[in-house]
């Protein structure tokens, strides 16, 4: 079972359902402290959120991306936020995806997620 981290505090029931659905093993963090805590655990893929509680998802990234132990661990930004210039951010700073929620099924998500995740 691949083990997904979602790092967000308002992800949609229906997003959650479908990835369990799909043999997804998913931890859940609720801000961007205990998700960079997580992310030690070395899961397959990250889903950040941008608005989160405590940090802003693109300074969880560059956190991310800074640690030795999580840099090569693909994040996928998944937000209702659609500004260029914080689309743009994310990318340089290293997300493989910037997915805006409202704009995506659960089902869609799912299908993106195992085609960017390393087959077994």
């Amino acid at each position: 079972m691949q083990h997904l981290l979602i790092i967000d505090n308002d992800m949609p029931q229906n997003f959650i359902t479908i990835l369990k659905s799909e043999n997804f093993h998913l931890t859940c963090a609720l801000d961007g402290k205990t998700g960079l805590e997580k992310a030690k655990e070395k899961p397959i893929m990250i889903l950040l959120a941008q608005m989160l509680p405590d940090i802003s998802g693109n300074e969880v990234l560059k956190l991310l991306k800074s640690d030795d132990i999580t840099k090569n661990i693909p994040v996928v930004i998944l937000s209702n936020l659609s500004d260029q210039e914080r689309i743009s951010e994310a990318l340089a700073l290293g997300a493989i995806e910037y997915i805006i929620k409202y704009l995506v099924s659960a089902e869609d998500l799912a299908k993106k997620i195992r085609k960017i995740i390393p087959q077994e």
